[in-house]
């Protein structure tokens, strides 16, 4: 009778416990376990001279597998860069409760059409976008 117990137990708890810490390792040793997870989201694609332009950055811990945590009150920064790869904007701030800081600015008459990059970066992790500034 205590046998079928145990076997109970063993079965509905110990199995699948030891199977998610294996893969877990698993996932960390060989598919590109990343600690942070830095993903940057531009509010347009396409921009005019003069528009604002808002870019959510948003920080989170890569906690256990698949499970994600905000990660508050961390530097990040960011910079802008024309086509003609020359900086045209540069900030930092600290991440807030919910892991998130969004960067204002407005784009300047004297910006060249074409593509601009977003360049974000915090100790431990990178991540790049991109919006176009169109002519007139």
């Amino acid at each position: 009778m205590k046998y079928k117990y145990f076997l109970r137990i063993f079965l509905v708890f110990i199995i699948p416990f030891s199977l998610t810490i294996t893969l877990n390792l698993f996932y960390k040793a060989y598919l590109g376990y990343k600690p942070y997870i830095l993903e940057v989201e531009v509010d347009k694609k396409v921009y005019s001279k003069g528009d604002m332009v808002s870019i959510k950055v948003r920080l989170e811990e890569n906690v256990f597998w698949i499970w994600r945590r905000p990660l508050q009150g961390r530097d990040v920064g960011i910079q802008i860069n024309d086509p003609e790869d020359r900086v045209v904007f540069v900030d930092q701030a600290r991440t807030g409760a919910d892991g998130t800081i969004v960067f204002t600015f407005r784009i300047s008459g004297s910006w060249l059409p074409g593509t601009y990059k977003v360049y974000v970066a915090v100790s431990g992790a990178t991540t790049t976008g991109e919006f176009e500034v169109k002519e007139g």
